[in-house]
């Protein structure tokens, strides 16, 4: 799905989008979705509420959003918001000469920190960047110009990379929380990895190698949920994805999220969000 209607000049379809001086649709990600491609959003204008993995950010002139595949992302509310930004499919990576090594610490960094704010000269080196690019993109046709459009964006990337890894000492104070915060994180990224397959709070306890009974009570104390009530919210989000994005069978979408028969998985989401899974597929 295309973030904000865009016009993309590159020729590179199938593996970049360019999002340059466009404003933010009201209907934008009005459900939760996930966008399987690594995305740059700067805010140049207005504010913004945003959830990501069930984590909200306020949005404001000079912060940076950044997706990574297995978010699940939903637009709250936005005010005159206008954007540039890059999205890259993970393709591109696989031919350019890129390190996918490298972008390691950045996954972890993002996965940890989705919003940051850019000081005026960050901000000011991507948007030239993204104008650029699409100044390029926008001109005549000629030999080299996939190659240029391709390396300008590699040098985008990197300069996200050092960007992004300036804020690494935020990540790196995860040694100095406490023991219980530590696997709280953990869970959470346990969570966003086998929620499809897994709803059982024991099958969580036991890959962090504690008691059901402890985790639970520490999942409560750090986050004033339960740990199923974790579970559950990731599991009706990604419902909510399948059912407004994709065009699986209501019957499909059980199955890959490891219900037993439709009518099961028809139950457990009437009981979480008051509406049946045809009707919030059809309603606007």
């Amino acid at each position: 799905m295309k973030l904000i209607e865009i016009k993309n000049p590159t020729g590179l379809e199938e593996d970049l989008l360019i999002i340059g001086d466009n404003h933010a649709d009201s209907n934008l990600l009005k459900y939760p979705c996930r966008i399987n491609s690594l995305v740059a959003l700067v805010c140049q204008k207005g504010e913004m509420v945003v959830n990501i993995n069930l984590n909200e950010y306020h949005i404001q002139p000079g912060t940076m959003i950044l997706n990574i595949p297995q978010n699940i992302v939903q637009l709250k509310k936005q005010k005159e918001c206008k954007f540039y930004g890059i999205s890259i499919s993970t393709s591109f990576f696989e031919k350019t000469n890129f390190n996918t090594c490298d972008l390691i610490p950045v996954y972890i960094q993002i996965r940890n920190e989705p919003c940051l704010q850019l000081t005026e000269e960050e901000n000011d080196i991507f948007c030239k960047f993204i104008s650029l690019i699409q100044l390029i993109g926008h001109s005549s046709e000629s030999p080299k110009k996939k190659t240029t459009i391709r390396e300008l964006s590699t040098a985008l990337i990197n300069q996200l990379y050092d960007t992004i890894l300036k804020r690494k000492p935020i990540a790196e104070s995860e040694s100095k929380k406490n023991r219980q915060e530590i696997i709280f994180g953990k869970f959470i990224t346990l969570l966003a990895q086998y929620h499809m397959s897994e709803r059982s709070v024991t099958f969580y306890a036991e890959q962090l190698c504690i008691t059901p009974k402890y985790f639970s009570s520490l999942v409560k104390k750090l986050s004033g949920k339960s740990a199923a009530q974790w579970i559950d919210n990731y599991v009706i989000l990604e419902a909510k994805n399948l059912l407004k994005y994709s065009d699986m069978s209501i019957q499909e979408i059980a199955y890959r999220l490891n219900f037993s028969t439709q009518s099961f998985f028809g139950k457990y989401f009437k009981h979480q969000t008051g509406l049946s899974p045809t009707q919030y597929r059809t309603q606007t």
